[in-house]
């Protein structure tokens, strides 16, 4: 067992200025042949792929003359990663490389229904090729913490799919051992949900760090960060054995724990923090059955780390 000090050199301090992108003017080919180059057509397949109808829509305002949304690319590593825009720049390679037929057009129907981008005329084709998006594109050189709070801020939603995407993106194998968790857990063939609860159940089981300080942090942010501490400490392999505990014995109850992370990881950590003892157990159901309800709605209003914990230490103290 390990306790909140280990955890007490966590940084959460940021460096983002307007230095850390760069601006490019791209054409629709330019970007085509890059995302080629660099083998990043992997970035661009998205966790909400678009419709073919969808994304017949964003090549006809193309067509229209429209302009096109910017896009916001991490260009961190060898590959670019597409942050937000994806939908278009999925629209464009599946029309232009992977010969997606239009369909469901609105202006155009009569003129481009059907249609694959080698039936268009020449000149339709050099139209498309030659339209110019901007292009933010994020420089290396930031923390992972700080490109996380990055995607947060571009994202149209943030959820717990778009949680699951960014940190799979971002940190990668300090992620990995969450993941697979998830997947052992969940009889539910995407786990993104049960994913994002193991996440909050490791601020909770910490919940110490955040009693003090007078400081609030985004419940997110704290556990990308003890996540990552707890990969570089080499400790994930016990605390997973102990959520797996956990979450099996939960899981066995035919609870439902897809549907709000938040609270079920609210009611799994003070009853990991009890020590799962069977008399408190009752005990924890009886008072989330009866008081219950004022936290999950305080959790909804409140996305801070310390509202979370506060939680925890109120609902400990009452129990025992």
């Amino acid at each position: 067992m390990h306790s909140a000090t280990d955890f007490m050199d966590i940084d959460y301090n940021v460096h983002i200025g307007y230095n850390d992108f760069r601006t490019q003017i791209m054409s629709v080919e330019d970007l085509l042949y890059r995302f080629n180059e660099t083998d990043a057509t992997n970035s661009v397949t998205l966790f909400r792929k678009p419709t073919q109808a969808q994304s017949s829509r964003i090549i006809e305002s193309v067509l229209l003359g429209m302009p096109q949304p910017m896009l916001y690319i991490d260009d961190t590593n060898e590959d670019w990663v597409v942050i937000e825009g994806a939908e278009h720049m999925y629209a464009y390679y599946a029309f232009c490389k992977k010969g997606l037929r239009l369909s469901s057009l609105y202006f155009k129907k009569d003129q481009y229904e059907g249609r694959s981008f080698s039936e268009l005329s020449p000149l339709a084709q050099n139209n498309i090729l030659n339209t110019k998006i901007t292009v933010n594109v994020l420089n290396p050189g930031l923390t992972p913490h700080e490109r996380f709070g990055i995607y947060m801020c571009l994202k149209s939603r943030i959820d717990a799919t778009s949680l699951q995407w960014c940190r799979t993106k971002i940190f990668g194998k300090e992620y990995q051992w969450i993941r697979n968790l998830a997947k052992g857990v969940s009889e539910a063939r995407r786990t993104e949900s049960v994913e994002s609860m193991i996440c909050y159940m490791l601020v909770g089981k910490y919940y110490q760090l955040f009693l003090e300080g007078g400081r609030l942090t985004q419940i997110d942010a704290a556990a990308n960060q003890i996540m990552e501490q707890v990969y570089n400490s080499g400790f994930e392999g016990g605390i997973a054995d102990d959520f797996r505990r956990v979450l099996n014995d939960f899981r066995g109850q035919k609870r439902n724990y897809i549907i709000q992370p938040k609270p079920v990881a609210l009611y799994l950590s003070v009853l990991y923090n009890l020590s799962e003892d069977k008399v408190k157990r009752n005990r924890v159901d009886k008072f989330f059955n009866d008081e219950g309800r004022q936290y999950y709605s305080l959790l909804r209003k409140e996305d801070s780390a310390e509202a979370f914990c506060r939680a925890i230490e109120e609902i400990i103290t009452k129990i025992r």
